[in-house]
């Protein structure tokens, strides 16, 4: 199943692809520890609106179509 929705999303292989080279390249630029902020605040970002929106998602999610 994993496989299928990877081939489906292109923009989700060039963003796994990507990646480490990006961060790398923001380390060599500012530092691993600004660089180790960053990035997670990134995923601190992600969860919060996760958070905030999964009420609305919940109600979306049980409509019967």
């Amino acid at each position: 199943m994993q496989t299928a929705i990877r081939a489906e999303r292109p923009d989700a292989r060039s963003g796994e692809s990507l990646s480490p080279a990006i961060g790398g390249w923001i380390a060599q630029g500012i530092g691993y520890s600004s660089t180790f902020v960053l990035l997670g605040s990134f995923a601190l970002g992600s969860i919060s609106l996760w958070l905030i929106f999964s009420s609305t998602l919940k109600a979306v999610c049980a409509i019967k179509v």
